[in-house]
């Protein structure tokens, strides 16, 4: 019999490819950051955020920080990459919980912000719960005319 139809080729070839599975598993995995970075560094699933863009192109992300006290939001910029950064508060509870399904973990979510289409005066608001970020987009530059000077011989 052809050895190509035997139970052992078929077996190297499953092989075969759930390495090549597992190799392109871990390519996407050490790269992922990279290969997101499409409009956020790394989107975060937990705080639960909402992104969008109102009518005069503001960008607003809106992040649901209950829980964490005014004292723990902060936010920083670097370079173009927004950081928000939620910290727990240092209360120790002496209780034993029956069901505990409220995150007190510290947090650091990352934005990528495009700064050539936004400005960086950002404008931030804590009420009920919400961290609303507003990132104003910048004004578009206006072709100019340039008069070209003439020298004469």
């Amino acid at each position: 019999m052809n050895d190509i139809f035997s139970y052992k080729s078929y077996e190297s070839i499953w092989d075969t490819f759930d390495k090549m599975f597992d190799d392109f598993d871990e390519f996407f995995q050490t790269f992922n950051e990279d290969l997101v970075t499409c409009f956020y560094k790394s989107y975060p699933s937990f705080p639960p955020t909402n992104m969008y863009v109102e009518k005069d192109k503001t960008l607003v992300i809106e992040i649901a920080v209950a829980g964490y006290p005014k004292e723990g939001v902060s936010l920083e910029f670097a370079g173009d990459t927004l950081i928000v950064k939620l910290e727990p508060s240092k209360k120790i509870k002496d209780v034993k919980y029956l069901k505990k399904g409220i995150k007190e973990a510290k947090v650091e979510a990352k934005y990528f912000i495009p700064i050539d289409k936004y400005s960086t005066d950002i404008v931030s608001k804590l009420k009920d719960g919400l961290l609303t970020i507003s990132i104003p987009a910048k004004e578009p530059v206006e072709p100019r005319k340039i008069d070209i000077e003439i020298e004469k011989e």
